[in-house]
């Protein structure tokens, strides 16, 4: 990655085991995306599963500034793909992001056995309007 977009813009990667990783003063991104993370059991239990989703979730918005973003293989499939494999359930990752911010986005319009959930840490909104802040301002993380 650093080769091929290191020299593009102000990239910087990580290498390593984020859950074990300190986090840059400050946070380490704008935005932090996870692909193909969640797609492998690493528990036997369902419960620590989705235990370490939330961990995982939680640590990601501590290190961006802006979002969180992430795919899952969707239990809301024709078959399953193996024992290996951790099919997640959209509602029950969603209460998870709703834990965290509640201006959040499933979308599972691209490929049907798969999503994705993006977490937006400001929350904030007008009483108003009952619309975000940042989607008001023209914030282009919407689009």
């Amino acid at each position: 990655a650093r080769i091929l977009h290191g020299g593009l813009y102000d990239n910087r990667f990580h290498c390593g085991d984020f859950m074990a990783m300190e986090c840059p003063r400050g946070g380490a991104a704008d935005y932090i995306v996870a692909s193909g993370v969640f797609g492998f059991r690493l528990f036997d239990s369902e419960d620590e599963q989705y235990r370490y989703i939330d961990r995982f979730i939680r640590k990601s918005l501590e290190w961006s500034r802006k979002a969180a973003a992430m795919d899952f293989l969707s239990d809301k499939v024709d078959y399953h793909s193996g024992t290996t494999d951790f099919h997640a359930n959209p509602q029950k990752i969603l209460e998870i992001a709703y834990k965290h911010s509640r201006n959040v986005i499933l979308d599972n319009s691209v490929m049907p056995f798969e999503f994705c959930l993006t977490i937006f840490k400001d929350d904030s909104f007008r009483k108003e309007t009952t619309v975000f802040n940042a989607y008001l301002e023209g914030d282009k993380s919407y689009v």
